[in-house]
């Protein structure tokens, strides 16, 4: 598919990206992790009021995502086999890795 149509949702392009990184092999590990980040990443923009369109979609959302995981984003807060972080914000470490679902 060269051209998303204009009104594919984010939900919709996640499943679509799902299913192209299974059908190129990957992991189902990396498959959970690609999956995890992008929920995180739906749940915020929803708290957020924005918008669940593709094309809406800028790198100021973005960046203002990644800010929220360093500064406010409370690790572990859905993770039934664990209690939350006391503290907010993603160590160094975690934040790395949230960027590679993105590559």
């Amino acid at each position: 598919m060269s051209e998303h149509p204009s009104g594919l949702s984010i939900a919709d392009a996640i499943e679509l990206f799902l299913s192209h990184r299974q059908l190129k092999g990957v992991s189902s590990t990396t498959l959970g992790i690609y999956r995890h980040w992008l929920t995180v990443w739906v749940e915020w923009r929803a708290k957020s009021n924005l918008a669940t369109q593709i094309p809406a979609v800028g790198i100021d959302d973005l960046r203002a995502f990644f800010h929220y995981l360093a500064k406010d984003h409370i690790p572990h807060q859905h993770n039934t086999r664990r209690p939350p972080a006391k503290k907010r914000g993603l160590e160094p470490s975690s934040s790395a890795g949230c960027w590679r679902p993105r590559s």
